[in-house]
């Protein structure tokens, strides 16, 4: 692929920084887009032609990678975790959660802590 001007590479360096920033919330490529001054579809190509994945695969990733620290080291209730990394819905984090892992969140959190 080619590569991509410093210039634009900027944009994705941005987005990437709001993400990490705000991932707990709720958050859109409108949000993002907005808050890094450039255009959604714009921001939406780059993104995925420089990470590989989209701006939703990516955030998605950080919440499950972030949920799964938690469910390793911390005594929080799944409901607990799953608000604080962005879902505002349990069951469906859950099934989320199931579908990138392959495990439960109570199933992970017992194979973590052994």
């Amino acid at each position: 692929s080619m590569a991509i001007p410093k210039l634009k590479k900027q944009d994705v360096i941005d987005a990437l920084k709001f993400i990490d920033e705000n991932f707990r919330n709720e958050i859109t490529l409108d949000t993002i887009a907005e808050a890094c001054f450039t255009n959604k579809y714009y921001l939406s190509h780059l993104f995925t032609r420089a990470q590989g994945v989209s701006v939703g695969k990516y955030i998605l990733d950080k919440r499950i990678k972030e949920a799964k620290r938690q469910l390793e080291n911390k005594d929080l209730t799944v409901a607990q975790i799953a608000a604080d990394v962005g879902f505002n819905d349990s069951s469906y984090f859950c099934r989320v959660f199931k579908k990138e892992t392959g495990l439960t969140p109570l199933a992970y959190r017992k194979r973590a802590v052994v």
